[in-house]
């Protein structure tokens, strides 16, 4: 096999590997737990809010590996703003307000990453950074569960070998 072969099918792998990740990610923010009455609004932002929450955690736990997990990041990076802008596409965004729309979303989802990846495994800076951000105008009932939630996920994740974690679909810890 050429040197260029396997580059190439490593990228392939990669963007697969990524792929994997994503739908992950976007299955687990679709779970209906999220979106009972009384917990995150189901709206285009509530929905927006917990799969930021959910890549983010995978997104941080990324960053503790190689260079091969980080492809993996970076591809991962890649394709959850080709969905955003395809999103805000179906949504009806056209060609003159896609760019400004993208990138009050980006800001808002690099805020987030931020957010979550300054929390750490401290409980109230999660909480606080949950309640400003999913919960906004939600009921802060679902608040403690939904820190709770987010502190096993990560916890999860931070147990999980990084090979394991690209390679296989995410074991999402229960929404109570």
């Amino acid at each position: 096999m050429s040197v260029l072969s396997r580059l190439l099918g490593r990228k392939g792998e990669t963007a697969k590997k990524a792929e994997a990740l994503f739908q992950s990610i976007n299955a687990q923010s679709r779970n209906s737990a999220f979106y009972q009455t009384g917990r995150v609004p189901d709206t285009f932002d509530g929905r927006f809010e917990v799969f930021a929450l959910h890549a983010s955690l995978v997104l941080e736990r990324l960053k503790q590996d190689g260079p091969e997990v980080t492809q993996v990041a970076v591809k991962l990076h890649k394709k959850m703003y080709d969905i955003f802008e395809y999103a805000l596409r179906e949504d009806g965004a056209g060609d003159m307000t896609i760019a400004k729309k993208m990138r009050r979303l980006a800001e808002s989802f690099e805020g987030r990453l931020k957010s979550y990846s300054n929390a750490a495994d401290n409980e109230e800076m999660w909480s606080d950074a949950l309640g400003r951000n999913v919960l906004s105008g939600a009921s802060n009932l679902f608040l403690p569960p939904l820190t709770a939630y987010a502190l096993d996920a990560r916890q999860q994740l931070a147990n999980v070998d990084a090979e394991q974690l690209i390679s296989s679909v995410i074991e999402w810890p229960e929404l109570v």
